[in-house]
Parts: structure tokens; C-alpha cells; sequence
């Protein structure tokens, strides 16, 4: 959308920076007749309860290093979290893993005379 010089006096007269304009565009509602993008206080009040929201979301997922989907033919395959290499689901994988090489040693040795 294009600014106006009467737009970056105001802006500056009123000390409104971009940020405030892209949020205001992004969060607003038009007005009826269309001329006015409006952010009142209950739309602010909503956009700060998700923001919360997704702050508690991603601060779950940081706990767990992150998270990775896995993609093909524009479908989604499977989901994990990153974990740590010291992390309890990692080490029981690494176990079982374990139980399995050797069970899979086990089974493969020749049979005895």
C-alpha cells in the first residue's frame, strides 16, 4: 500500500513508527464505509491472550530443542521433537536399539553342533 507525505508528517509529528502501521493493518477491522482500519482495545486484549498462548506453545517445544514434520508429495509423513542427546525418550531408544543389535547377533549366529 502506498504512504502519503501527509501520513509520514503525522507519523512523525505523533511518533508513530512503521511497526505500529503493520500492526494496525494486520490486526484492524475497516471500518463500514471501508475508509479507516480500525484496532480497538477488545482486539488488542485477543491478539495479547494468543500471544500468551503461543508464547506457552513455543516455550514447550523450545523445552524439547524443537520440533521437525517430515514432508513428501505435499503431504505431511510424521512429526517428532528434537529432544536432547542426555533426554529419557532418547535413551530408551538408544536401548532398545541396543537390544535389538544384539538380539538381531543373537539370532543370526550359526547354530551350535
Amino acid at each position: 500500500m502506498k504512504i502519503s507525505c501527509h501520513l509520514h508528517k503525522r507519523m512523525s509529528e505523533r511518533n508513530i513508527s512503521y511497526d505500529v502501521i503493520n500492526l494496525i493493518m494486520s490486526l484492524g477491522d475497516f471500518s463500514k464505509n471501508g475508509e479507516r482500519i480500525i484496532l480497538n482495545k477488545d482486539t488488542i486484549d485477543i491478539a495479547i491472550k494468543h500471544t500468551d498462548e503461543l508464547k506457552k506453545r513455543l516455550t514447550n517445544i523450545r523445552e524439547k530443542n524443537g520440533g521437525t514434520l517430515v514432508l513428501a508429495n505435499d503431504a505431511l509423513i510424521t512429526s517428532f521433537f528434537h529432544y536432547g542427546k542426555n533426554h529419557a525418550k532418547n535413551n530408551q531408544r538408544k536401548n532398545k536399539e541396543k537390544h535389538k543389535r544384539k538380539h538381531y547377533c543373537h539370532t543370526s549366529s550359526a547354530p551350535e553342533s
